[in-house]
């Protein structure tokens, strides 16, 4: 059973965040990690980053600001800044209808009949009525009937990536995509829906979604190591390996067989550093003397557009507005992932000025819930 130690309350209303949780950063809470990252960016107070563990299980390699890892579903808030910045630049409009940009669309079944009806904005807020996942375009690997353990099931994700050219994607999601629940009545988290959003990127732009991304937001921001799916030979010392918990206790070292994907999904695969990290934060914060590089990768006014509560999201708490999600009444914006053995959370505080990254290379449901509170904590921890 995870038990999380929380810190003394730090008085003040203007402590910093890296003050006000320093103490929670303590072995019984990081016992719990096998690599773990943290990065604050607050503003009028210096960067905070803290590491501690491995790489890898052989512990042979320090988990530090330089170290590579999977952001998973936090690479979503790329695609939908991708897709805004298309907005802004008016080549496309975010109730244009999917079918627009992606005819196959029309062909999707389950309630297709509304299927004309979707736009670009039903996506980012995952009110489509589609709550698939990849895997479920690839039934040969994935159905109950072939999958003989949890361990196949985590070695099968890797496989299906290999077939992600335009073609392939394009005849199995009207093979195997469906509308399953009524269009726009509720959320329903979609990672389909947003591998959608990267193939209208590509469509619109007439280049692949991590070209896009790396030449309008990644260099722009200096993000020099960050990149999509396999990481170049110059960086692979410093890749982590992440892990799965099984069921039995133990971890399953699922990122030794990296992939180059022909086009890289938008619901996640970009790889990144703790460093990287801190200038995307920055870019979330809006430093004053960078706001010209800011603005030309996003103007920001639609950045602020899209961090707002928008629409109820998946419970009380949790609203979301266009890629982004908001836990209310505190306004913390940003997003989870898990993604091949990794854990990560990122928040950003419009009022305060602040954010603050989490990551871990061991990916278990007790450990995402330990992050989850932690990041909302620390978060909060500041106003007490």
């Amino acid at each position: 059973m995870l038990i999380i130690v929380f810190p003394a309350r730090v008085q003040g209303q203007n402590t910093p965040i890296s003050d006000s949780v320093s103490t929670f950063l303590i072995a019984p809470n990081l016992n719990y990690f096998l690599g773990f990252g943290m990065s604050i960016v607050e503003k009028g107070q210096e960067d905070f980053t803290y590491t501690k563990g491995y790489c890898t299980n052989e512990q042979q390699r320090e988990f530090t600001d330089s170290t590579l890892f999977n952001l998973g579903s936090v690479s979503k808030l790329f695609t939908a800044i991708a897709i805004l910045k298309l907005a802004s630049n008016q080549d496309i409009k975010l109730d244009d209808p999917i079918y627009y940009y992606f005819p196959e669309f029309l062909n999707i079944r389950g309630k297709s009949r509304r299927a004309h009806e979707i736009t670009i904005l039903d996506l980012l807020q995952h009110r489509s009525g589609i709550n698939q996942s990849m895997e479920n375009l690839f039934p040969e690997l994935f159905s109950k009937a072939v999958l003989q353990g949890e361990d196949q099931f985590y070695e099968n994700t890797f496989n299906y990536r290999a077939f992600m050219n335009r073609e392939d994607f394009k005849e199995r999601f009207e093979m195997y995509a469906r509308i399953d629940k009524k269009p726009r009545k509720k959320y329903h988290f979609s990672n389909l829906g947003f591998v959608i959003l990267g193939y209208i990127v590509e469509e619109v732009s007439g280049m692949n979604l991590g070209q896009f991304v790396t030449n309008q937001i990644l260099v722009p921001l200096g993000m020099n190591d960050s990149h999509y799916y396999e990481t170049p030979d110059s960086l692979e010392e410093r890749l982590s390996r992440g892990y799965y918990r099984l069921s039995d206790g133990s971890y399953l070292n699922v990122h030794d067989n990296e992939v180059e994907s022909p086009s890289p999904t938008g619901d996640g695969g970009i790889k990144t550093t703790l460093r990287d990290m801190r200038k995307f934060m920055h870019f979330l914060v809006g430093d004053l003397q960078n706001m010209d590089v800011y603005n030309e990768i996003l103007p920001r006014t639609d950045l602020l557009s899209m961090i707002g509560p928008l629409k109820k999201g998946p419970d009380k708490q949790t609203w979301v507005g266009l890629g982004f999600h908001n836990l209310q009444p505190y306004n913390f914006a940003g997003h989870a992932g898990g993604w091949d053995g990794f854990l990560s959370i990122l928040y950003y505080h419009p009022e305060s000025h602040s954010s603050l990254f989490l990551v871990t290379n061991r990916e278990d449901n007790q450990l995402f819930l330990f992050l989850q509170v932690y990041a909302a904590y620390a978060m909060l921890h500041r106003k007490l």
